[in-house]
């Protein structure tokens, strides 16, 4: 059996471009609430997609496709005041009919998105969810902060 190397590992094509997405999404003093990156055909993590709409963001989450995000969570905690707290999450996207060997590249992957989005208050991986939503990153990161 003949070696053939190690697997390429994908490349962030326009680091500058998704630099400035990433400033604005952590920036309050804008409407950005997330960004979106995505695999191009050439196997280069592209920057895909910015926006303030979640309804929008959510619908690209599809059985087909892997997919890095980037999302500013704005809610308010209940106590005897109420407080608004901001969390930033970065999150992997594998959808249920993407080919294991492609679903595996997404962990090596991540690296190359941390190399830019280095800020986040939670790390999430989602496969399959049904209904994925703000509500449901919400709780997926309050489970992390509980454990």
């Amino acid at each position: 059996m003949e070696f053939t190397g190690f697997r390429k590992i994908a490349i962030l094509d326009d680091q500058e471009a998704v630099t400035i997405a990433y400033k604005d999404v952590r920036d309050d003093h804008t409407d950005t609430k997330w960004l979106l990156l995505k695999y191009s055909a050439e196997n280069k993590i592209v920057l895909h997609w910015t926006g303030s709409d979640c309804g929008k963001f959510f619908t690209k989450f599809t059985g087909k496709v892997r997919l890095f995000a980037f999302i500013r969570l704005d809610f308010e905690e209940k106590g005897p005041e109420t407080i608004k707290r901001t969390k930033f999450v970065l999150l992997s996207w594998i959808g249920q009919d993407v080919a294991n060997e492609k679903r595996q590249r997404v962990h090596g992957d991540r690296d190359c998105i941390k190399s830019v989005i280095k800020d986040y208050d939670c790390e999430l991986c989602l496969y399959e969810e049904t209904g994925i939503d703000e509500k449901l990153i919400l709780q997926k990161v309050e489970e992390a902060e509980t454990k």
